[in-house]
């Protein structure tokens, strides 16, 4: 098995690249590593990432007289947010994602509405839990959807006859809004169609073991089942590559099939045909299910980790197609050769030593047994596991050389995706973050053992156990202290801002006595110059009113200071 050093850095969200820059500098280049060593920098798909990688480069090429191999940013970040971009991309309203977590907040925390929903439809069954970050996970909240989909019509039916009360929430408008629309069923049934589409590459792909020479073929089966869906067949044969694949321009009108032929999946066609609507609607959802695909492919192809020519390539390194196509891997690996010694990782002069260790590897493998190579699973098995033993000896010995550093390359933000499924399997409702982190600290501990019964029973964690109580004791002992001193911050800020108040009327009122008394002395005046005696009645009513305002500004003086020595107390 091959083992690579891995760092993660976490920083800010809103951290520059130059934020990023200096710490990675700090960490890494200046730690005393060998820089020389660094082939690859991962990240997932944020442009600030990509500001970062470039200066990366560009520090590491100048100081360091070397360079970093790229294969884009994480693929399982790619497809997601393809997934995403379609779904924006069409002009449905309310959005299936907006449905699908209103169906599930109308009813969460609200046990008399659950009890009005069961009363009126008879249903037992609930809607799920929608996760926006976790688009395609969310294949059984759409199926469930559909399943009670008949109920929560009869729900709204039953609210808005006023049969039981009103929510007057969000959740509840929307959901309303799509019960009103004769399309929603079908909507749900293609976002299902389509996020069932790509859910097998992203649980194949949580996974850390060497997946980049399975990368192209995979993101090719699923952007050649996509464009199937809309582009026309004569097209998609004559994309006999990967290369002529990615080069289909799939918003181009002339390579789109006609409205009647778009498909939008089974599901979709059967509530479509059920449907009363009209030959318009049904050509403009369709459309519109175009739109979805054309946007989601044009995000995958342009960001996908299938652009770069060393992905395509590393399939020259997949067990199957070493045993079935040598001559086609032979290719592929002599261009794989050709861009490490572009990037200074193969000297020009061991090329062909490396190339041709390659080629004697794959004449050797009906001698090794093709068996092992053509029931290669990549689910199941590891490549480097299936290589290293073959290829430990002298006559290898600089073609392993190369093999490991093209198995370290990382496929994508694997345990960074594989956390957010394992947070979903042992997350229940009202469970805190620090419950979580403790859940996953002893299933990773667990996991790294090989199981639970192979974990060992140590002193250490017989004394963790028999201390727990007194530990959660000591949590909650300062969770306590923690809350008392916030009830006494927050104290503390309201009557800073009851001050502040005061403050500002205080000095309102001050400023309109000195108005009205200066008012009061300008009329006094005028009606002395003009003997005028009405300019004397205004000038008494002013003097009065600044009489009631100076009362008014001995009250707040007094319950200023008042304030004021509280506050000291507090």
């Amino acid at each position: 098995m091959f083992y690579t050093s891995k760092l993660q850095i976490l920083v800010s969200g809103h951290a520059t690249a130059e934020d990023m820059l200096s710490h990675f500098s700090s960490s890494i280049l200046d730690s005393g590593l060998p820089v020389q060593n660094m082939i690859q920098i991962s990240m997932d798909g944020p442009n600030v990432n990509w500001k970062f990688f470039d200066l990366i480069k560009e520090k590491i090429s100048l100081e360091y007289g070397t360079s970093v191999i790229s294969i884009g940013s994480c693929g399982l970040h790619v497809v997601h947010n393809c997934f995403k971009t379609g779904c924006t991309a069409t002009d449905w309203k309310p959005q299936v994602s907006s449905v699908l977590s209103s169906l599930y907040y109308l009813f969460k925390d609200t046990p008399a509405r659950r009890e009005d929903y069961i009363t009126q439809t008879g249903s037992q069954l609930l809607p799920l839990k929608f996760v926006s970050h976790r688009w395609l996970e969310n294949v059984p909240v759409c199926e469930r959807a559909i399943q009670i989909w008949p109920a929560v019509k009869l729900y709204v039916a039953a609210v808005e006859e006023k049969k039981v009360s009103n929510p007057k929430t969000k959740s509840y408008d929307v959901v309303k809004e799509a019960v009103g629309d004769k399309l929603m069923l079908p909507k749900i049934h293609f976002f299902k169609c389509i996020a069932s589409q790509m859910e097998p590459f992203l649980s194949m792909y949580q996974a850390e073991q060497p997946m980049v020479p399975f990368l192209a073929s995979d993101l090719s089966h699923l952007i050649r089942s996509l464009m199937r869906r809309f582009i026309k067949s004569s097209v998609l044969d004559e994309a006999t590559t990967t290369e002529k694949l990615i080069r289909v321009d799939v918003a181009k009108t002339e390579n789109h099939a006609t409205h009647k032929k778009i498909d939008v999946g089974f599901g979709a066609e059967k509530e479509l045909k059920e449907a009363k609507i009209s030959d318009r609607d049904r050509l403009q959802f369709r459309m519109e299910c175009k739109e979805f695909l054309v946007a989601a492919l044009k995000k995958l192809l342009l960001k996908s980790p299938i652009v770069y020519s060393l992905v395509r390539h590393m399939s020259a390194l997949d067990p199957r197609k070493m045993e079935s196509s040598p001559d086609a891997c032979r290719s592929n690996f002599k261009k794989i050769v050709s861009i490490l010694s572009q990037h200074g990782r193969v000297h020009e002069t061991e090329c062909d030593i490396v190339w041709q260790q390659y080629s004697q590897f794959l004449d050797n493998i009906p001698i090794i047994g093709t068996e092992k190579f053509q029931k290669f699973s990549p689910k199941s098995d590891r490549v480097d596991e299936l290589l290293c033993p073959f290829m430990a000896s002298d006559e290898y010995i600089l073609l392993l050389k190369v093999i490991k550093m093209l198995l370290i390359l990382s496929h994508g933000q694997a345990a960074v995706e594989r956390g957010f499924s394992v947070n979903k399997e042992v997350e229940v409702e009202n469970l805190k973050d620090s419950s979580i982190v403790a859940q996953r600290l002893v299933c990773d501990t667990v996991r790294s053992y090989g199981g639970i019964l192979n974990v060992p029973i140590t002193n250490g964690l017989q004394m963790s156990v028999a201390s727990s109580r007194s530990k959660y004791e000591a949590y909650l002992d300062q969770e306590r202290k923690k809350k008392e001193t916030q009830q006494i911050q927050s104290k503390r800020k309201q009557a800073m801002d009851e001050v502040e108040g005061l403050k500002h009327t205080q000095k309102r009122l001050k400023a309109d006595i000195e108005a009205l008394t200066k008012s009061a002395n300008q009329l006094a005046e005028k009606a002395e110059s003009t003997g005028n005696l009405t300019f004397i009645a205004q000038s008494n009513a002013h003097r009065r009113a600044a009489t009631s305002k100076a009362k008014e500004l001995d009250a707040k003086e007094k319950e200023l200071d008042d304030k004021l020595s509280d506050l000291k107390k507090i």
